[in-house]
């Protein structure tokens, strides 16, 4: 096997075992929790998840706002940045 075959194979397997890795943090809500162009109950969530979830609404709707260091450090904001994404698509 050549050497650049080897090093493909390599970056392969690599590039799918990060690639798994990523998913696991995603906002995965629950059925029926988020439909696209219907807003979230947002009354028992934490105010972190509400403005998460404000700034992902303003994105969807064409002005992107996210807090990177909050986005990657904030599960609340984090979660609530999809859910407003998704919930404000197509609005």
């Amino acid at each position: 096997m050549s050497r650049s075959m080897k090093m493909w194979i390599a970056g392969l397997i690599l590039s799918l075992g990060l690639g798994g890795c990523s998913v696991s943090t995603w906002y995965n809500p629950a059925p029926g929790e988020v439909t696209p162009g219907k807003s979230v109950d947002l009354t028992d969530k934490s105010p972190s998840f509400r403005e998460g979830y404000e700034e992902g609404c303003s994105t969807a709707q064409g002005e992107y706002k996210k807090s990177s260091e909050r986005f990657n450090s904030d599960t609340e904001y984090h979660d609530g940045w999809f859910a407003g994404r998704a919930a404000c698509q197509g609005t």
